[in-house]
């Protein structure tokens, strides 16, 4: 079985097959509605299966017991995220890679218990000597320099323009430096988008409260224009603040990853886990 690339432009045909998915759906939504992703499919016609790689974030999906599902695999490179469907293609990415496959844990929230008032309240917590400020043409390129993680979300866009065209946010300045970001990590499909929240790494403006404030400001828009702004969080972390922000109903699933033989054996024999553990007592906390 040959598997061959499908036009990003026409990702759309697939929606079929992406309905499947229960979860990061504004996600593989944006990838295919937007051609920011490269796809490939057993037929051009009627693909009964398919792999969208993007930058961030691979996605498989359709029918895991055809020929072309185990071929689509061997397409998928080291260290980058892999969403799956259903426990089928789960279980066939566990017995393709083995021991090197390596599944992370990450939690969707539903957004259907936000509160306006109860995000107001938040908005009125800005430290003294901070401002808020709505991402615009005169500023996001700056903030595009500054925070790393709004380089993740241009790739989902295609580019600055994009995001401003289909995209809104704010951040936090203190002076002329930008400290804290909120953004529609994903453009605006069907009134949904994914929420990206981070904050500068510095001690100078963590535990400020200002990931909080800037995360108020861009629901409180989203739930005025009639918008759902969906939370999937990596970690404990992010689902901690989603609770804080009014987001309910959290739901478990597992994303993968596979990895070289040697680090997957070490992280099986904890010794990994406990460096990460380490570094995390380092690591700024985004939502802070």
């Amino acid at each position: 079985m040959v598997v061959v690339e499908n036009p990003a432009e026409k990702g759309g045909h697939l929606e079929s097959l992406a309905q499947e998915h229960a979860h990061l759906t504004a996600v593989i939504n944006s990838i295919l509605m937007e051609g920011t992703g490269q796809i490939l499919v057993d037929n051009l016609h009627h693909p009964t299966v398919a792999l969208v790689s993007h930058p961030l974030v691979y996605v498989l999906m359709g029918d895991s017991e055809t020929g072309a599902a185990k071929e689509l695999l061997s397409h998928i490179s080291r260290h980058r995220s892999i969403v799956v469907p259903n426990a089928d293609w789960s279980s066939l990415l566990r017995r393709h890679w083995g021991i090197r496959l390596i599944a992370s844990t990450r939690t969707k929230f539903s957004s259907r218990s936000l509160d306006l008032h109860h995000i107001a309240n938040l908005k009125d917590n800005l430290p003294e000597g901070y401002t808020v400020q709505t991402i615009s043409k005169e500023n996001v390129l700056k903030i595009y320099e500054t925070m790393r993680e709004l380089k993740g979300i241009i790739d989902f866009f295609g580019s600055v323009k994009e995001f401003l065209q289909k995209g809104f946010g704010y951040c936090i300045t203190y002076g002329d430096e930008v400290v804290s970001v909120a953004a529609t990590g994903t453009p605006i499909l069907d009134k949904d988008f994914e929420v990206q929240v981070e904050t500068v790494n510095s001690s100078d403006h963590r535990r400020k409260g200002l990931a909080t404030v800037a995360c108020a400001f861009l629901l409180e828009k989203a739930l005025q224009r009639g918008l759902t702004p969906r939370w999937d969080a990596a970690d404990e972390r992010s689902a901690q603040f989603a609770k804080k922000m009014g987001y309910c109903d959290p739901e478990q699933y597992d994303v993968f990853i596979h990895t070289m033989l040697l680090i997957a054996i070490l992280r099986k024999l904890k010794i990994l886990k406990g460096l990460f553990f380490l570094i995390s007592l380092f690591k700024p906390n985004a939502f802070e």
